[in-house]
């Protein structure tokens, strides 16, 4: 079955570069911060955002140092991991994913897209209801699946579904290379 820790590892590489002085972030078209791919608006229960401002300040505003900072607090480490655990990994039952690379793919897209949206597009491949919830159903049907095929297709419909976003907010026309890196990451 597939491994969440394998799965952290890789958003690691892909959030930012599992580089400490990058773990802390702003980009350039949110508000707030995002620490280990938590961002922070999406999840303002999750972590201890005041102790992470709190380190920010006290940095005095050095988001590198302060990024260094927390890569290496064992607590926020900890929230974050929890957050991608309970909101991403455990909501596709990735843990019931017999092939490591499928989970993955199917992780790193949920994390950046939304569960519900890596979920219709594993559904689509395995041809069956594409609901947006990933069930018994799903996961058999996810498993019977050649992981080479299902990964060159997953890329293919991920970058798919970010050409469809920009075009509908051109916006984001700046994360669409990003996006399209990070769909072929995996």
């Amino acid at each position: 079955m597939a491994d969440i820790k394998k799965g952290m590892t890789l958003l690691f590489d892909a959030e930012f570069d599992s580089m400490p002085q990058r773990f802390l972030h702003k980009n350039k078209t949110e508000n707030l911060l995002t620490i280990g791919g938590v961002y922070q608006k999406a999840n303002p229960y999750n972590l201890d955002w005041e102790f992470v401002e709190n380190v920010l300040l006290n940095c005095d505003n050095a988001i590198t140092r302060a990024s260094t900072m927390l890569f290496y607090d064992e607590a926020i480490q900890s929230q974050v991991r929890t957050v991608f655990l309970n909101n991403y990994w455990h909501k596709m039952k990735l843990g019931e994913i017999e092939s490591q690379l499928i989970a993955n793919e199917m992780f790193l897209f949920g994390v950046v897209a939304g569960v519900r949206n890596g979920a219709k597009l594993a559904q689509k491949l395995a041809n069956v209801e594409e609901d947006g919830k990933i069930g018994s159903i799903s996961v058999k049907a996810i498993n019977n699946l050649d992981e080479q095929y299902f990964s060159a297709k997953f890329d293919e419909l991920e970058i798919a579904y970010f050409k469809n976003l920009v075009k509908n907010n051109e916006r984001l026309a700046i994360y669409e290379k990003g996006w399209q890196n990070r769909s072929l990451f995996v």
